[in-house]
């Protein structure tokens, strides 16, 4: 056997674990951002049950809009302090989680502002 079999499958484990490493990520951030959207969308329709002026449908689908866009929009330590409720949230983030509810209340309900030029 010489130097280069040895080398060779060194270089090829690392190359494999590499790629398990960016697979198990990938199916972690997946399975992160599923679980959050569902759980976001669970919250946000109990909070707005007899209080949403819309049928359960609607708020349904603007609650999942919240939770995906929310999601996409906040980074580690943001996502922890919203498993502690509102007090743990920063003012910047509540103010963007407000605007994101906005913005899709108006895109479920088809006004959200057309970009025509």
């Amino acid at each position: 056997m010489n130097i280069r079999t040895p080398l060779a499958c060194t270089l090829l484990l690392c190359a494999c674990s590499e790629s398990v490493k960016n697979e198990f990520k990938e199916e972690f951030t997946q399975s992160f951002r599923t679980e959050f959207v569902r759980s976001a969308t669970e919250a946000c329709v109990e909070k707005a049950a007899g209080k949403s002026p819309f049928d359960s449908a609607t708020t349904e689908k603007i609650c999942r809009c919240i939770g995906e866009k929310t999601v996409d929009q906040i980074n580690p330590e943001e996502a922890t302090s919203l498993l502690g409720g509102s007090d743990s949230m920063s003012d910047e983030l509540k103010k963007r989680i407000k605007d994101t509810s906005i913005a899709c209340t108006k895109e479920v309900l088809g006004m959200a502002d057309s970009k025509t030029k």
